[in-house]
C-alpha cells in the first residue's frame, strides 16, 4: 500500500510538469525526485572485503571532523547498567498514533504542536507494518516539498520504542516543515537525526511520569543507551582502521583501494570482517544524532523553554553551509556533544531504581 500510494503521487505530480508557476518548479522537481529515490533505490552487491571497505571509506570520509564524538560515545559500552527488563508493549496502530500525538501536545511548546498538526492531519499516510523484521529498517518518512505532504512507515516490534520512534519520525517531518533543503540528505546528512533523535528522547522521558507506561519507558530509555554505545563501539573499530590510512596529496582513489588491499592481506581477515560485515557507517548518523540530543535533553531537563529556543535556532540553521560549518553553528549555540555523557549515564541510573 505504500509503494501504491507513492507511485500514485509520483504519477500527479509528473502530470504537473509544465503547468506550475515558475517559483513551485523546482519543488515539484525536488519531490518527484524524493519519491523516485524511494521507489527504485539502487543496490550495489559488494563482494570482497576491499569493496565494503572502501564504500565504508566513501560513507564516513566527509565526517572525519565528527569521528571523535563516535570514539567518546563508544568508551562507555562496558559500563554495568543494572537490570532492566525488555520493554514489550502491545499497541493498536491508533493507539500510537494517540500516544503520539498526547506527547507533542503535552510535553512540547505551542510553535513545535502547531507544526505536528500539519503533519498529523496526514496521518491517513502512515503505513503500519505489523510483520517482524520484515523491513530491513525499523522506520523511515518522507516530505514532499511540493505540497508539504509528509509519509510515514513503521514496522511495529511492540515494545515502548514503537512509540518513541513515531515521535522521531514526526520530528524529522518537524524539521522539513520548518526548513527543508536536500542538503540533509546528502553533504549535512550526518546531522540528518539530531533533531528527531531529541524528540525521541523527550517522548520516552515524558512517559517515564505516566502511571501505565512508565516503566516501560523507563526500560526502553536504557535500551536506546545500551544499543547506541554497542554500535558506537562498532563503529569505532571500523574508524581506528580508517584512521590508518595514508594521507596522499591527491586523494587519489586508486591509492586507497591499493591501501585496502594491502590491509586485508595483512591484517586478520575473520576480525575485519566481524567488522565491515555489519556495515557500521549505517549507525554513524544515528549515533552522532544520539550524542547531540542528549545534550539538548539534558538542558530540557533543567529549562524546557530554553531547549526549544535551541531547538529552533538549530533549525534554522542555513542549510546551504557544508558540514564543518554547520558544525560550528551547533556548538556557538553552547551544545557541546560528549560533554554530559556521564551525567546522562547518571540520570539514566537514577531512573532504573524506580522500576
Amino acid at each position: 500500500m505504500y509503494y501504491e500510494a507513492l507511485r500514485k503521487r509520483l504519477k500527479e505530480f509528473e502530470s504537473l510538469r509544465g503547468k506550475v508557476s515558475e517559483d513551485k518548479k523546482e519543488e515539484l522537481e525536488e519531490s518527484i525526485k524524493t519519491i523516485k529515490s524511494y521507489l527504485i533505490k539502487p543496490y550495489t552487491i559488494l563482494e570482497t572485503l576491499e569493496e565494503c571497505l572502501f564504500s565504508e571509506y566513501q560513507s564516513l570520509i566527509g565526517s572525519q571532523n565528527l569521528w571523535p564524538l563516535c570514539e567518546n560515545l563508544a568508551k562507555h559500552v562496558d559500563d554495568d547498567m543494572p537490570y532492566y527488563p525488555y520493554p514489550d508493549l502491545i499497541l493498536t496502530n491508533n493507539d500510537l498514533l494517540e500516544l503520539t500525538h498526547d506527547f507533542f501536545k503535552n510535553a512540547t511548546s505551542k510553535e513545535i504542536y502547531q507544526l505536528f498538526l500539519k503533519l498529523y492531519r496526514q496521518r491517513k499516510n502512515a503505513y503500519f507494518v505489523d510483520g517482524q523484521y520484515e523491513l530491513s529498517f525499523y522506520a523511515d518518512c518522507m516530505y514532499l516539498p511540493f505540497d508539504k505532504s509528509f509519509y510515514l512507515r513503521i514496522e511495529k516490534r511492540n515494545e515502548f520504542a514503537d512509540v518513541a520512534t513515531m515521535a522521531h519520525e514526526y520530528g524529522h517531518g518537524i524539521q522539513f516543515l520548518t526548513n527543508y533543503s536536500g542538503t540533509l540528505l546528502t553533504s549535512l546528512y550526518a546531522f540528518h537525526e539530531l533533531i528527531s533523535t531529541f524528540f525521541e528522547l523527550l517522548c520516552t522521558e515524558y512517559y517515564t511520569k505516566d502511571t501505565t507506561l512508565g516503566k516501560k519507558a523507563i526500560a526502553s530509555n536504557c535500551e536506546f543507551w545500551d544499543v547506541t554505545c554497542e554500535n558506537a563501539f562498532l563503529l569505532n573499530k571500523e574508524l581506528q582502521i580508517l584512521k590508518s590510512i595514508k594521507t596522499y596529496s591527491n586523494n587519489d582513489t586508486n591509492d586507497i583501494k591499493t591501501f585496502f588491499e594491502f590491509l586485508t592481506k595483512h591484517s586478520n581477515t575473520k576480525e575485519l570482517e566481524e567488522i565491515i560485515g555489519v556495515h557500521p557507517s549505517y549507525d554513524f548518523i544515528y549515533i552522532i544524532g544520539y550524542i547531540f540530543a542528549i545534550e539538548l535533553y539534558l538542558i530540557y531537563k533543567e529549562n524546557p523553554d530554553y531547549a526549544f529556543y535551541l531547538l529552533k535556532k538549530i533549525m534554522v540553521i542555513d542549510l546551504r553551509k557544508d558540514s564543518e560549518s554547520y558544525f560550528k553553528e551547533i556548538l556557538k549555540l553552547g551544545i557541546i556533544p560528549t560533554s554530559s555523557l556521564d551525567s546522562f549515564k547518571s540520570h539514566l541510573k537514577r531512573e532504573l531504581t524506580r522500576l
